[in-house]
């Protein structure tokens, strides 16, 4: 499948650094016309940069917009979405996280009721006016707008009073040896603390994620209940969370 080939392709350019195009050609075999589709659209997910020859990959230091995040892997977090959805129960308070595939859920809770969401992200509240059936809770705070969240110690202070049922949160890295992984300073730090105040955790993660580290590290993987992916995650992830009886829940 396609979306497979960017995944192995976004992978191999971000362990490699810099690629030639006649290496990616060779290594995927695929021809110089559909590598530059290929090419093309990992760039305009901001995971690479064309340069003379070939690409240069973009790492996490160069922080991503999230206008320009939702773009990546649509599909698979629009099943996460889906099937995270499923996860809630009429009368759960929840947290949603201000990660792009987070926000995913919220088009699918429209047949729940007596939902409180709180959370922290402008594009999940921006979303969540919608839906009058839905009791919102907004974490404020100092205001960053390349995560589209608050962030700061007055949301900490925040986040301390809550009693959360069932917590989505993303990441923007995963791997058995470093567990939840992300890019910026506070991120690691409210996550830490949804996690202390939620009776449940759920990480909401595609494919793409696993076996790659971000910058800073939020806790070891088995610090969360639940796994849901868009698909069938690498077998290291699948035999650590049978270790620690993490239910995997993803996509056909």
């Amino acid at each position: 499948m396609r979306s497979d080939r960017l995944e192995a392709l976004k992978k191999y350019i971000l362990e490699n650094e810099t690629v030639s195009i006649h290496n990616l050609c060779d290594k995927f075999k695929i021809s110089r016309n559909t590598l530059r589709r290929d090419l093309t659209e990992l760039e305009e997910c901001g995971c690479l940069t064309k340069i003379y020859g070939g690409v240069s990959a973009i790492h996490q230091a160069d922080f991503i917009p999230v206008t320009e995040r939702s773009m990546c892997n649509k599909a698979a977090k629009e099943l996460i979405g889906k099937l995270a959805a499923q996860l809630v129960e009429d009368g759960d308070t929840i947290f949603i996280d201000s990660g792009t595939t987070a926000l995913n859920i919220i088009p699918n809770l429209f047949d729940k009721k007596n939902i409180t969401i709180i959370t922290l992200s402008m594009a999940v509240l921006s979303m969540v006016t919608k839906y009058r059936e839905f009791q919102i809770m907004a974490v404020g705070g100092q205001y960053n707008p390349d995560t589209s969240s608050f962030f700061g110690p007055e949301t900490i202070v925040a986040l301390e009073g809550l009693h959360i049922v069932k917590a989505f949160i993303g990441c923007s890295g995963v791997t058995v040896e470093s567990g939840i992984t992300n890019m910026t300073y506070y991120e690691p730090i409210l996550k830490n603390k949804v996690i202390e105040r939620s009776r449940k955790v759920i990480l909401v993660s595609d494919t793409s994620k696993m076996g790659y580290n971000a910058t800073r590290s939020v806790c070891p993987l088995n610090k969360v209940h639940m796994l849901v992916s868009e698909k069938q995650p690498p077998m290291d992830i699948i035999n650590y969370c049978n270790q620690f009886g993490i239910k995997i829940v993803y996509g056909e």
